[in-house]
């Protein structure tokens, strides 16, 4: 199991390409900066890509829930 969050698209292209070279069967998740980049990282050989803006917006969603979910217990 291999873990990436290196900030840098670049960076982390070359390090999959030589985990991959070294490991091919190894699993490894890659933290993504930008969606835009997802595809590449799983060409490159990323097993699971998780991206900094898919997590701010479920973060996001999970906190307006919650406040919601407080306004209509308060209003009742």
């Amino acid at each position: 199991l291999i873990v990436i969050t290196i900030p840098t698209r670049f960076a982390t292209l070359i390090l999959l390409q030589h985990i991959r070279r070294l490991a091919p069967e190894a699993l490894i998740f890659v933290r993504s900066r930008y969606q835009i980049d997802k595809p590449d990282f799983e060409k490159y050989g990323a097993s699971i890509v998780i991206g900094d803006e898919e997590e701010v917006g479920n973060k996001m969603r999970e906190s307006v829930a919650v406040i919601l979910k407080k306004q209509n217990t308060a209003e009742v």
